[in-house]
């Protein structure tokens, strides 16, 4: 069997196969909150809660990538430490607040709603945080 040239362009495969922080997975939780939260909606479970939930975690995974690469290019270890603290301390207050303010504005049901979904959504993320950095770990030479 003749091999192919291989493309110069493709990325070098990692030891011990793709890792699960650079897969598709590593975006379930926003997959699942896309995909669920029209059908939620649609089996009537409160409007404002679900939107309010999906939208509050979205940006939170928005905001969490774009702290993430702040801090990365931070020299400083302190510095990027810092950014990482104080978006983590930040992130869970915005959704916390949220929560809390759905709740408040509209039913107490919109809040739990908003809090269900949030909290399957974050059961995921972690699940999936966990298995990246074993992958991480294994792949990683000794």
């Amino acid at each position: 069997m003749i091999d192919a040239p291989s493309d110069p362009s493709a990325p070098e495969p990692t030891p011990g196969g793709p890792r699960l922080g650079t897969s598709p997975l590593r975006l379930a939780d926003i997959v699942l909150i896309v995909m669920a939260a029209p059908v939620v909606c649609l089996l009537g479970a409160p409007v404002l809660g679900i939107l309010a939930g999906a939208g509050v975690w979205v940006l939170n995974r928005v905001l969490e990538l774009a702290l993430a690469r702040r801090a990365a290019t931070r020299e400083d270890v302190r510095a990027a430490i810092g950014y990482n603290l104080g978006g983590v301390i930040g992130r869970a207050w915005l959704v916390g607040l949220t929560i809390l303010a759905v709740g408040t504005a509209g039913e107490r049901e919109d809040g739990l709603a908003a809090a269900v979904l949030v909290f399957a959504a974050f059961t995921l993320y972690f699940a999936n945080s966990l298995l990246a950095r074993s992958f991480e770990r294994n792949a990683s030479p000794s």
